[in-house]
This record gives C-alpha cells, sequence and structure tokens, in this order.
C-alpha cells in the first residue's frame, strides 16, 4: 500500500498549484488555484489596471469613458469607394485609416461602447445637443426618435398618452438649460424602420415635418 504525500499536517498533497494569467487590452489578472481538479480553489486572484491612453497630454488618447470620434487604423481598412469600373484603378485613398462617422467611448479595460454618430446634433439656444443621447436619455419612458428641425428638436414617439414623456423632457430641457419648447412631441403610428432595424431618420422626417 503506497503513502500518500502532505505538505502539512492533515492535508494530502494531490499536486502542486495552478497559477493562470489573464492579459486583457488594459488589464493583467493573477489566479493561483490549490491544484487542479474538477473544482479548484482559488487560493489568490488579483487583477492590475494598465490604464492605457489615460493621459491624453502624452499618448493623443482620452481618457477612459471619455466620448469622441472613432477612428479605425490597420492594414485591413479598404482602399476607398468605388461607383464605378474607374474607381477600381485609383489604387488606396484611405492609407490604413477610416474615419467611421461614429461616437464612442473607450472604458478602463479597452472596450468599445458606440454612443451615437457625429452628424447626429441639434444647436438649440447656443448649446450642441446630440439626438442619440437624448433618444437614450428618453427611451426609459418610451421609444423614441428625434431630428433636428432647425429651431427646435422633434421626438416622434407611439405613445397614446404623452404625460410622461413631456414631464422627462421637462427634466432634459433643464439639464441643458434650454426652454422645454425647444422639444416638439410628434405622435406617429409607427417609428420607420430600415430592414436592419435601425431607424430611417429620411423617411421620419417626411412624418415629421407636416
Amino acid at each position: 500500500m503506497s503513502r500518500a504525500k502532505t505538505d502539512s499536517p492533515g492535508r494530502l498533497y494531490n499536486g502542486p498549484p495552478l497559477a493562470v494569467v489573464d492579459i486583457g487590452s488594459n488589464s493583467v489578472r493573477l489566479v493561483v488555484y490549490e491544484r487542479l481538479s474538477r473544482s479548484p480553489t482559488a487560493l489568490f486572484n488579483e487583477e492590475a489596471l494598465c490604464g492605457l491612453g489615460r493621459e491624453v497630454q502624452t499618448t493623443g488618447l482620452l481618457p477612459a469613458d471619455a466620448v469622441g470620434t472613432v477612428v479605425y487604423e490597420g492594414r485591413n481598412v479598404m482602399l476607398g469607394y468605388a461607383t464605378s469600373r474607374d474607381d477600381l484603378g485609383k489604387g488606396d485613398e484611405m492609407n490604413g485609416r477610416l474615419e467611421t462617422g461614429d461616437l464612442g467611448r473607450m472604458d478602463i479595460e479597452g472596450f468599445l461602447y458606440l454612443t451615437g454618430r457625429t452628424k447626429r446634433f441639434a444647436k438649440i439656444a447656443g448649446y450642441r445637443l446630440g439626438l442619440d443621447e437624448i433618444e437614450q436619455e428618453l427611451f426609459a419612458v418610451c421609444p423614441v426618435a428625434c431630428l433636428d428641425l432647425g429651431e427646435k428638436i422633434a421626438v416622434a414617439h407611439e405613445q397614446e398618452s404623452e404625460t410622461a414623456l413631456k414631464a422627462r423632457v421637462r427634466e432634459l430641457a433643464d439639464s441643458y438649460k434650454v426652454p422645454s419648447s425647444s422639444f416638439a412631441l410628434r405622435k406617429i403610428a409607427q417609428i420607420p424602420r430600415a430592414s436592419s432595424g435601425k431607424i430611417d431618420y429620411a423617411r421620419l422626417k417626411d412624418l415629421v415635418s407636416v
């Protein structure tokens, strides 16, 4: 009969500890398990954040969670847009850089979250308001779609009652420091959407402009 090895009194030796290093885009985590088993017990678990891109003045990057324009650079960026056969001979017009037209933020771990489009803004009372941000704020009440009508922002919705929506619009207007009359609520039968499921703002403009 063989004798089991022990590393401490009353404890069987079942192999050395197992360490796992998880290297993320902006963090490193070390987890040490007691041994390799079906249900391993963690003896040590610690994460260190690298904080990449936090100092915009030294790196040229925005701090974590700051919203900015999304620009992609890499060898797999397309050569350009072609609308005719002649365009195919133009060569590389993008030079490995694609300005997506999206707004986004990157969290401390390096994950990118899209927050809207760069051209989806309205200028009201001297303030530049993001229409995508307004839609997100009002979505807690009901689905809406916002459009810039010049001096006003059209808020299209499908609700029978506008009471809750009007109350939330007034709160938003106060937070933006603009008159609540800058928002025009428009009830429509259905918010138009493209085949992709995204809001069709071109069709929406025809509905709310009448």
